[in-house]
């Protein structure tokens, strides 16, 4: 399985633990939606590290 697929299917439950905790009030909606902004900038990050490491090897 390639690297990013895995690392996509490690963060996927990532996502919907913040989801959760959002919505169940854990966490205010802010910080809930600043906290799923960077944690979708390291995904995309992340892939683009993989896609160039990829590309050059």
């Amino acid at each position: 399985m390639p690297r990013l697929q895995v690392l996509i299917w490690f963060l996927l439950p990532l996502f919907g633990l913040l989801a959760l905790l959002t919505f169940a009030g854990w966490i205010s909606g802010a910080v809930g939606a600043v906290l799923f902004l960077a944690l979708a900038a390291l995904v995309l990050i992340l892939a683009v590290i993989a896609v160039r490491q990829r590309a050059t090897s």
